[in-house]
């Protein structure tokens, strides 16, 4: 779609300001599915490592979430 001026604003969003150190409820179903999603096909797209890093580290945060179904 050519749209790397957006690609490139978006990415220096999720460098500087996306951030998980919250405290705070969310669905985790949702979240899995839309932000991990994302991040993951982000990074399978881009191949930019940074959305691996986002995605590795909200994956590990939600891993003990889990534990509260089990």
């Amino acid at each position: 779609m050519d749209l790397k001026e957006e690609f490139l604003e978006a990415q220096g969003w999720v460098r500087d300001s996306l951030n998980f150190d919250i405290n705070k409820d969310v669905n985790l179903f949702e979240t899995t599915i839309r932000v991990l999603g994302g991040l993951l096909s982000t990074y399978h797209l881009s191949r930019e490592k940074l959305y691996l890093e986002k995605a590795v580290d909200l994956a590990g945060r939600a891993l003990h979430c889990t534990a509260l179904y089990y």
